[in-house]
């Protein structure tokens, strides 16, 4: 796998949780061991619009990239890196449920997050 599909799968992997955010919030948040409110529901909509953004600039980076790729592949290294560290501060804290799903979503992040700073580093 080279560096141009992994933006892709990047990109497909965000926008599907966007979509899923924006669309199908209630069955998202329950699914995941969230109680769904009005508040929380009308935040994952924009949160689930982030995620699309993310997909949009997964999606173009390679694109426009150039011989820069592997600087914008250690920076999405750095984000999804984020985005797992996040998780484990609050599977500490208790306000994540440590359920499969959400288990299961830090580690497909924390993949990416590996695949993306060894594919930046060859």
């Amino acid at each position: 796998m080279n560096l141009k599909t992994l933006f892709k799968i990047g990109a497909i992997w965000n926008g599907l949780f966007g979509l899923l955010m924006v669309f199908a919030g209630t069955a998202m948040m329950e699914g995941f061991g969230f109680t769904p409110t009005n508040d929380l529901l009308m935040m994952g909509t924009y949160m689930g619009m982030n995620m699309l953004a993310m997909a949009t600039i997964h999606w173009f980076v390679p694109i426009y990239a150039g011989n820069n790729l592997k600087n914008f592949g250690m920076v999405a290294a750095a984000i999804w890196g984020a985005f797992v560290g996040l998780d484990a501060y609050h599977y500490a804290v208790g306000n994540n449920p440590f359920v499969i799903q959400n288990i299961i979503m830090t580690i497909v992040m924390a993949a990416i997050a590996v695949m993306f700073f060894f594919k930046s580093k060859d």
